[in-house]
């Protein structure tokens, strides 16, 4: 199999996880130069990357190795969770390192959020992001209904927190409407 073929097989389509699904996997992996699966995955958004195959793989492997068991005992919703060092090795799942089993409860207060506020919290930094790229630098400025991507309501919610992080000046007219630039 080559790097574009198991790109395609468990980064982009579904596959059936089914029993020894993580041997077959690593063993192909084996055979690959992983240098050029690797970028691939780290250009994946993170949720995104939770639903592929590859993970979904690694996943129930690690399910599996903890007796399908939380340490807290729990058997019920259980998730796997990314350790510290688990995050240096962004990637390299295949290799399981520091990966643990977690129930959805005990994996939310390591996180001292739920996984759900965590993913919607990501999302709006990307929409301001977003939003960033779009304005222009001090003294040009541009007018609030020429950013798009949103509402206008949701845009306007997301400029004055921006304002807010001293990243952005909003002059505000009655008038004319909102002219935005960077600081």
């Amino acid at each position: 199999m080559t790097p574009t073929e198991f790109i395609f097989e468990y980064l982009k389509a579904d596959q059936d996880t089914g029993a020894g699904a993580y041997e077959k996997m690593y063993s192909i992996i084996q055979s690959l130069n992983w240098e050029e699966v690797k970028p691939t995955i780290l250009k994946l958004k993170y949720f995104y990357f939770l639903k592929t195959s590859y993970w979904q793989i690694i996943s129930q492997e690690i399910k599996r190795r903890s007796n399908f068991h939380c340490s807290c005992g729990c058997r019920e919703n259980l998730q796997v969770h990314h350790t510290e060092e688990g995050n240096n090795h962004h990637g390299e799942e295949h290799l399981l390192i520091g990966l643990v089993c977690l129930c959805s409860k005990c994996h939310d207060s390591t996180h001292d959020t739920s996984v759900k506020d965590a993913e919607k919290r990501r999302q709006r930094d990307n929409r301001k992001e977003q939003i960033l790229t779009q304005l222009p630098f001090y003294p040009k400025r541009i007018a609030e209904e020429s950013i798009s991507g949103s509402s206008f309501t949701l845009t306007r919610k997301l400029l004055e927190e921006l304002e807010h992080d001293r990243k952005i000046s909003i002059d505000k007219n009655v008038y004319r409407g909102w002219l935005i630039y960077r600081q």
